[in-house]
């Protein structure tokens, strides 16, 4: 019996997200052993030591995600145009390239290795968007959710990197450890996607008649081989996929602190050494992706069944992604208790895995032909979280690294998180835009030029996915 070849595609946009993120991810630890630090720097040589202020770290665990702003807009249009396959793959391999420069950037000056975290954000940009175009091409509308799932290859990479560079750096130093080690595994993981991926069911050689008759049929209408440029101004004024930008930042505000600043909260506050700070770190995370398992495929049910519509779907599950995760994140600036704090992180981003039904699959709703457009330009305003997110907490801990001083943090977090998803419930969508589709868009509004007819009807397409 033959494999679905949507199902090797998947898979590669598992290890495509999971790459991405192990290049994010490997520094927030790594740096941790690369500063100097008077209560180690005697017993524990992990390679050559850096004498780099609180600021010069912020600004390190911030350089990727300046330059990953830079380029995650284009990578929607990059996808439309040279298709997802090769704009990923040179992604993928210059990021590859400059993680195994990365130690020896760092031996030659600071500006150095804070060009080379940016350069890797720079490139690794386009990745998402063009795995959400992938999706829209390979993923019917009922598997959308589990799809998405496996952009939580994201989470995965945390898990692994944090883990896996603890332990290594510990074993044998940041270089091998934290940046030529994870390097190998990328370059596995790129050889895989020339292999394994095509850009859309057309192009694949291998995929079987009725897996192809499948997949089109049941993207008929809302995927169409022609689309022209994206309508960059319905998109910008588009009040649903403005909600979707407001909601997206809210869940990447966290998922930025996360990354670049709970390992520290780990180790200075609540006292972890390097290995269990990587490996507690990695809880919430384990968590995350758990729960993903069971929201997303309960999304994908509700919707298959007609129990709710896609838009109440989209609202009630923020309560889960957004409400509750501000009220834990509230909590824990009151618990002194290292064990407690870890449990309450973990279960906020239990919680949290229900983003895959939320802010991580609306733009799929949205405007399908313009998935990765899309992704693109929330990515490009939600980035801003990744340099903003250690700033706020150096303006807090610089002085004073304690609890206390968390506890402004975690209130920020709380706001951000409350304020972005009540303004998704009141004016967020899960419904197909009109401009979805430019050319039917262009001649409805023709024919009410025509008929000097103020009123726009839905397409069909769009009435059933409501």
């Amino acid at each position: 019996m033959s494999i679905n070849s949507r199902v090797f595609i998947g898979m590669m946009i598992f290890f495509a997200s999971f790459q991405l993120y192990m290049a994010r991810s490997n520094f927030s630890m790594a740096i941790l052993a690369m500063m100097k630090s008077d209560e180690d720097a005697q017993v524990k040589n992990y390679g050559k030591r850096f004498d780099w202020s609180k600021k010069q770290e912020g600004e390190l665990q911030g350089a990727y995600f300046w330059g990953f702003l830079f380029t995650s807009l284009p990578g929607g249009f990059l996808a439309h145009y040279f298709g997802p396959k090769k704009v990923c793959f040179i992604s993928m391999l210059l990021s590859t390239i400059f993680t195994i420069l990365s130690p020896m950037a760092a031996n030659i000056s600071y500006t150095m290795i804070y060009t080379a975290r940016f350069l890797i954000g720079f490139v690794g940009g386009p990745l998402l968007p063009c795995l959400h175009h992938l999706i829209a091409n390979w993923a019917p509308p009922v598997e959308k959710g589990k799809f998405i799932i496996l952009i939580e290859g994201t989470a995965v990479a945390i898990i692994v990197t944090w883990q896996m560079v603890g332990a290594l750096t510990e074993a044998m130093g940041y270089a091998w450890g934290a940046f030529y080690i994870p390097a190998i595994l990328m370059l596995l993981m790129i050889a895989g996607w020339m292999f394994l991926i095509y850009d859309s069911p057309e192009k694949h050689p291998r995929i079987s008649a009725e897996e192809k008759e499948y997949i089109s049929s049941s993207l008929a209408g809302s995927i169409t081989n022609s689309v022209g440029l994206p309508p960059i101004k319905a998109i910008f004024t588009s009040i649903p996929f403005l909600a979707l930008i407001c909601l997206h930042y809210g869940a990447h505000w966290m998922l930025f602190l996360y990354i670049t600043s709970i390992p520290k909260f780990m180790k200075e506050v609540l006292n972890f050494d390097l290995s269990s700070a990587g490996f507690l770190s990695s809880l919430p995370t384990i968590a995350r992706f758990g729960t993903s398992l069971i929201f997303a495929p309960l999304g994908d049910f509700l919707r298959r069944r007609e129990l709710m519509t896609v838009t109440h779907i989209r609202k009630y599950f923020t309560m889960t992604s957004h409400i509750i995760p501000g009220v834990l994140i509230i909590v824990m600036g009151f618990v002194d208790d290292a064990y407690i704090s870890v449990a309450i992180l973990t279960l906020l981003y239990g919680f949290n895995g229900s983003s895959t039904v939320t802010n991580m699959q609306n733009c799929q709703d949205l405007a399908p032909n313009y998935a990765g457009t899309l992704y693109g330009i929330m990515n490009t305003f939600t980035t801003t979280a990744g340099f903003i997110a250690p700033m706020v907490v150096a303006h807090f801990t610089e002085d004073d690294n304690s609890l206390g001083s968390w506890k402004n943090v975690f209130v920020v977090t709380a706001c951000i998180f409350f304020f972005t998803a009540i303004t998704f419930v009141i004016f967020g969508s899960g419904e197909i835009q009109p401009w979805n589709d430019v050319q039917k868009l262009k001649k409805v509004n023709e024919e009410e030029d025509t008929d000097d007819t103020p009123t726009f009807e839905r397409s069909t397409l769009e009435q059933n996915q409501a």
